[in-house]
């Protein structure tokens, strides 16, 4: 786990291809033909993050766009966040 995602922006490492549906999405890593699903929650967090947004504004997005509590996006777009850093499809850069 990232001890400060809020700290941290966050790129699509270059080996992921990303193709979206409906809403949703399949990143694949082309070095290790690994394939990972979003969706539509870690879609629009992916996005943001991708985006240069900060990990909070991309939790904002997430409650925004779903109308969700905000202590629970967080906790959820965290796991997913981890996730992502861990499979290598974000990098985490450096503050």
């Amino acid at each position: 786990m990232q001890s400060d995602p809020a700290q941290t922006s966050y790129s699509q490492s270059k080996q992921i291809a990303v193709r979206e549906m409906d809403g949703e999405a399949i990143l694949l890593n082309t070095d290790e033909e690994v394939y990972f699903s979003l969706n539509k929650t870690g879609l629009v967090l992916y996005n943001h993050l991708c985006s240069g947004h900060s990990f909070n504004d991309a939790v904002g997005a997430v409650v925004d766009a779903f109308e969700i509590d905000h202590a629970i996006a967080y906790r959820d777009c965290r796991v997913i966040l981890d996730k992502l850093v861990h499979r290598g499809i974000l990098t985490a850069n450096s503050a």
